[in-house]
């Protein structure tokens, strides 16, 4: 799994049996996995050492926390939890791409309660778009951003900011991790 520069690698082939023939599909975390550093900035302990310091030291804690989780529902949910939490988001979806239609998989608040009719609540042009590209998008406000403010979900929904980004493994878009907020502009990016 890939959100932005940060690879998650998940392997899905048990480990040989007693035999020595294939296992078969277990869902477990690569031992051997290696996570991509944060780029470009280091974060020390020592505090006020950076503007975004504190960020980078809850996104790298969150990294050591996924990184041990072996279940993959449990592990799409902490995601998306975290993505929320850390980004200060209204809503966030996680969204996967199923015979090349987009599935919502999980939908959550900020106080971590489900969903109900989660499709109804997106922007599914956007999500379509960076499932298809492999591009994540942002904007600061949707309502006023040219690229999104023709959209029928975003002027219906009211949407103001939005950050979707594709989750990968290697090349492949395996969905989208969409998070909004629909009170709020300027929420996600610098």
């Amino acid at each position: 799994i890939q959100i932005d520069e940060t690879r998650i690698l998940y392997t899905e082939q048990a480990p040989p049996g007693p035999s020595g023939e294939s296992g078969h599909a277990t869902g477990s975390l690569d031992p051997q996995a290696v996570l991509a550093p944060i780029p470009s900035r280091t974060v020390s302990s020592s505090g006020g050492d950076c503007p975004d310091c504190d960020r980078f030291r809850r996104v790298l804690e969150v990294t050591k926390q996924i990184s041990r989780e072996l279940d993959l529902k449990k592990l799409l949910a902490r995601i998306l939890e975290k993505a929320i939490e850390i980004s200060n988001a209204d809503r966030g979806f996680l969204i996967l791409v199923d015979e090349q239609e987009l599935e919502v998989s999980l939908a959550r608040n900020f106080e971590r309660e489900s969903l109900q009719d989660p499709v109804a609540q997106i922007s599914k042009s956007i999500c379509e778009e960076v499932a298809r590209s492999g591009i994540g998008v942002t904007t600061h406000d949707a309502q006023e951003d040219h690229r999104f403010r023709e959209l029928r979900s975003v002027c219906e929904l009211q949407l103001r900011s939005i950050a979707c980004l594709p989750l990968k493994y290697q090349d492949e878009v395996l969905g989208v991790l969409y998070i909004d907020n629909r009170f709020q502009d300027s929420r996600f990016g610098p």
